[in-house]
């Protein structure tokens, strides 16, 4: 029955992540369908490629984009459970943050879309110029200010709980998390060609989490983890609390309890009858 129950949930595990990496996939090509643009790092200018990407890109990437979000916070689930057994105060905030970083994203993906849109109108001279300038000030740069603070603090908090928890993953799976890979991609951007650059300038945070998913998902394949994989951290800490109350009682029966029974003004026989009940109580 057990190892039923242990097969049903390796399955369930097995989907959960499977849909994340689907949802990531659908990111990554939702972004390059509505941003790449083969160019240089230093001539990437939003507006220039909004206008050269044709509209039906745009809306293709549009909506792939809002169905990768939701897939993508059901795979965050599927590495929420992984990363558990470490206790909520480290599993629970990255995932929440992460998890919110994609609400954000989902906002903000759209939100491109519509600048885009108006960036391509014409017939409008300088109107639409202007429109589209005001669209990016007042609203897609504080938003994606927004969104960057919560995926570098959700993100750098996954890697440091990676890093110091001994849990299902290997320490060095914080090596391949998006924190990680992101900073790998900006260094690649310096040095890249223009295809390359084009593409990791916009897809190049959610190709991270598609890594991070696929990583993920091939060790647990390799290396399923038990209950008592799982549950080591936890097990660890029950155990070290056991060990420091258990000699909190012997240092209080040394030093405390036996020296008070035989301190007594009784005689030595019932002196005895106390501390062996006091053995049998204890």
């Amino acid at each position: 029955m057990g190892s039923m129950m242990d097969a049903t949930g390796r399955r369930q595990g097995t989907l959960i992540h499977a849909i994340g990496i689907a949802g990531a996939g659908l990111m990554v090509l939702a972004d390059l369908l509505m941003l790449y643009a083969p160019v240089s790092r230093m001539q990437y200018d939003f507006l220039e490629v909004a206008r050269s990407i044709p509209e039906m890109r745009v809306i293709a990437g549009d909506y792939l984009g809002l169905l990768g979000v939701s897939m993508v916070l059901v795979g965050l689930y599927g590495i929420y459970i992984v990363l558990r057994p470490a206790g909520r105060g480290r599993s629970l905030p990255p995932i929440l943050l992460l998890a919110y970083a994609y609400v954000l994203g989902a906002v903000f993906h759209h939100a491109v879309g519509m600048t885009m849109a108006s960036a391509r109108q014409e017939g409008l001279g300088g109107v639409a110029d202007i429109i589209t300038a005001d669209l990016v000030a007042s609203f897609l740069q504080p938003l994606g200010v927004a969104f960057l603070i919560v995926v570098v603090v959700g993100s750098g908090w996954l890697f440091v709980t990676l890093l110091l928890t001994r849990i299902a993953y290997p320490r060095w799976m914080a090596f391949l998390s998006p924190l990680v890979l992101v900073l790998a991609f900006r260094a690649v951007i310096l040095v890249g060609s223009p295809a390359v650059v084009g593409a990791l300038v916009p897809a190049g945070p959610n190709l991270a989490m598609l890594l991070f998913f696929i990583a993920s998902t091939a060790w647990l394949r390799i290396h399923p983890p038990g209950s008592e994989d799982l549950g080591s951290e936890s097990l660890k800490r029950t155990s070290r609390r056991r060990v420091g109350l258990a000699r909190t009682v012997r240092k209080f029966e040394v030093r405390i309890v036996r020296p008070a029974i035989f301190q007594f003004p009784v005689d030595l026989p019932l002196r005895w009858q106390v501390f062996f009940l006091y053995q049998r109580v204890t």
